[in-house]
């Protein structure tokens, strides 16, 4: 009996340890850089495409990548938005189609591991997917995740649908295509209404951040260890009850 309580005590112990020891998410962007945020334009009479180039506080660099396809030339305030400041955004007109890229680099050892995730996760203030090319309003909007490692390329894609709300699209590495090792990761793109494009697509993005694996709650690894410590107090109370 006694071996058998320090073994199970030594199981809860374990737990709460492992709890106490979850990693963190890793946070990719909270697009807190530039600050004060940008504003950017794509028109008939500004470049298209619209590129720049920022070091986060993370340390990684981010690219981003806002294009006009069509039409081609761009149309008077075609697509716009900001850059910065807590949030990514960006509103085509009625008769444009465009497309971004995040694309994040400089990964070190340490935030190039990825082997305590399970997933990536892009949060959005808001979503409206626009139309379907010559064609009724579109239920959703294409999104691409491509995570590169030095052992080959892992790519998520999804039609994400519009909300009015914040929601999240969580991409677990389990819906990802490809071969790659997650303990060296390079490279991290998100793409934004490409391929499939949507006409007159707005969005708001907030945070593209890594998850994991939630440990056990704090209350039930708590009740896990209560039956053996009660088992513990009444040997003890045998052990000293005085003999018959």
């Amino acid at each position: 009996m006694t071996r058998w309580l320090s073994r199970s005590l030594a199981v809860v112990a374990a737990a709460f340890a492992a709890a106490g020891s979850a990693s963190a998410d890793f946070v990719i962007d909270n697009f807190s850089a530039p600050t004060p945020g940008v504003n950017y334009q794509i028109t008939a009479f500004n470049a298209n495409p619209w590129d720049r180039t920022d070091v986060l506080g993370n340390g990684l660099n981010r690219a981003t990548h806002v294009e006009v396809v069509s039409p081609i030339p761009p149309q008077f305030n075609a697509v716009g938005g900001t850059l910065g400041g807590g949030a990514f955004s960006a509103d085509s007109n009625n008769a444009t189609t465009a497309f971004a890229t995040l694309s994040y680099s400089g990964f070190t050892s340490a935030t190039g591991d990825f082997t305590g995730t399970n997933g990536i996760e892009i949060r959005f203030i808001n979503l409206n997917p626009g139309n379907i090319p010559s064609g009724p309003v579109a239920p959703d909007m294409p999104v691409r995740i491509d995570v590169t490692t030095t052992g080959g390329t892992l790519s998520y894609t999804a039609n994400v649908p519009g909300f009015g709300l914040p929601f999240t699209v969580d991409a677990p590495y389990s819906s990802f295509t490809g071969t790659g090792n997650l303990s060296q990761v390079t490279g991290v793109k998100v793409s934004l209404n490409a391929g499939d494009s949507r006409v007159a697509s707005d969005y708001i993005l907030n945070e593209i951040t890594t998850t994991t694996v939630p440990a056990p709650p704090a209350v039930f690894l708590l009740a896990a260890a209560v039956p053996v410590m009660a088992l513990r107090r009444r040997i003890a109370k045998r052990n000293a009850a005085p003999a018959a």
